[in-house]
């Protein structure tokens, strides 16, 4: 997860001099080994970089402690700090996608079964939207859902968006998804142009790119 490595201009210095360059995982340790000049291993030590690939890292404070030896004795340690500061990752909605084939004169009927959340750094959602975002149509199109899991919700039909709230699992948010339903109040000429539908969740940070479902009528 952690690592210390050489910036390009450090490698190059040490490539051009010879030296071998190691980082050793399990210690922590990068070691640089060969005969140069101060000014080469300064260039050298000057290009030192970490590198932090978790999505969860630790806060605590870092010490990178630099040794250089001149092959019979070593310098006193010198210590420099670095802090970790973690950045909130979005949650991401997946296998939206399937298409409604909704008939005039159908019950309310369930949009999409197959939606899939992840969020690699959080393991409850805030909120969701569900937004008939394209062929809307205000006098018609009505969303609907089933609460649970102390998720509630309302539906705006001047604007076609059900909003949707309360911390909940990924997993019982997916489920409060997978129970939106489409009903088309307008049972004898329905518009029948293609509705599109985009979900959205939150995590209380930041929201996931939107994933669409299409319905016809």
């Amino acid at each position: 997860v952690e690592s210390l490595s050489l910036n390009a201009a450090a490698t190059t210095a040490a490539t051009t001099a010879g030296l071998t360059v190691t980082y050793t995982a399990a210690t922590g340790v990068l070691l640089i080994a060969g005969s140069a000049t101060p000014a080469v291993y300064q260039t050298i030590l000057d290009g030192i970089q970490y590198g932090n690939s978790s999505d969860t890292p630790t806060t605590t404070s870092r010490s990178v402690t630099v040794l250089v030896n001149d092959g019979t004795a070593s310098s006193t340690g010198v210590t420099s700090t670095i802090t970790v500061a973690p950045v909130n990752d979005a949650p991401v909605i997946t296998q939206a996608g399937g298409t409604l084939a909704y008939t005039e004169g159908d019950a309310a009927t369930v949009i999409d079964t197959t939606l899939t959340i992840t969020d690699v750094d959080d393991t409850n959602i805030e909120s969701a939207t569900v937004t008939i975002s394209g062929g809307f149509v205000t006098a018609e199109d009505v969303l609907s859902f089933t609460a649970a899991s102390g998720i509630t919700g309302s539906y705006n039909a001047a604007t076609g968006v059900l909003s949707l709230s309360g911390s909940a699992t990924l997993a019982q948010y997916e489920s409060v998804l997978e129970s939106v339903t489409y009903r088309n109040s307008n049972t004898d000429n329905p518009n029948t142009g293609n509705r599109t539908v985009t979900w959205v969740v939150n995590d209380g940070t930041a929201s996931s790119t939107g994933v669409t479902s299409t319905i016809t009528v």
